[in-house]
């Protein structure tokens, strides 16, 4: 659903095809809440169907609406900034021989690619109060739309802010963004980038991207994802264990 509504432009059949099914998502989200109360673990879910807030649980809806956003929050974003890091390694030989010859440099890349993509763009908040910044005046119950990407390219913050520098020292980017909406799951967002690009960097490291096939996000405010991006590569030997099919 997020993929394809992101991929496609409205007048697209597959992005109508996808907004029909939504509410069969939603469906499927209320039958695993419901599975979690009658067989509790320890897995967000189970929280979420036993907590109390404020003295009461929270009704269904609002079990399905913060799972809808996990989901929403922990797919495409991740996602995306492994698309756009392979992208950037495939265009960049040299840099992928530096990560090939020293893994060790991987995770560095990984908080640059998040600068530099910023997998999620923008958010918005409600002013609580009147301010003023930057010369405009914000009053109480204004809407404003934050870009994430804009502030991880601050020349003012990032030196050679429009460049991708694997091994950049000082990393304060803004991709999982600040304060109490912090993206919770940026450890493991963050775990699973370095691992997928360790993988195919040991494994397939002399993939190649078809070029006239990569399709990004078409205008797109909210993500940096990609609609699809075809490569040729090496196979190499399968890994035994880690095949999750046991072939």
């Amino acid at each position: 659903f997020f993929h394809a509504t992101s991929s496609y432009e409205p007048s697209d059949p597959r992005f109508r095809s996808a907004v029909a099914r939504r509410d069969d998502m939603w469906v499927e989200l209320a039958g695993f809440a419901a599975f979690r109360r009658a067989n509790p673990a320890d897995d967000v879910t189970t929280a979420l169907v036993t907590a109390v807030i404020d003295g009461r649980p929270l009704t269904d809806d609002e079990i399905v609406g913060i799972m809808w956003n996990l989901v929403a929050g922990g797919l495409d974003t991740t996602t995306s900034l492994v698309s756009w890091g392979l992208h950037y390694l495939a265009t960049h030989p040299g840099d992928r021989t530096r990560l090939i010859t020293d893994p060790r440099l991987i995770a560095g890349a990984v908080e640059e690619f998040l600068r530099y993509y910023s997998p999620s763009e923008t958010l918005t908040r409600t002013a609580t109060r009147d301010v003023e910044l930057g010369g405009r005046q914000i009053r109480r119950g204004d809407v404003v739309f934050i870009s994430w990407v804009s502030a991880n390219h601050d020349p003012s913050v990032f030196e050679g802010a429009d460049e991708v520098r694997i091994e950049r020292a000082v990393n304060k980017h803004l991709a999982f963004g600040l304060g109490g909406h912090r993206c919770i799951g940026s450890s493991i967002a963050r775990i699973e980038s370095e691992l997928m690009l360790g993988d195919v960097l040991s494994r397939v490291g002399d993939y190649e991207i078809d070029v006239d096939g990569f399709k990004p996000y078409p205008g797109n405010l909210l993500m940096t994802g990609v609609v699809a991006m075809p490569v040729t590569f090496t196979p190499s030997a399968r890994s035994g264990a880690a095949d999750p099919f046991g072939c």
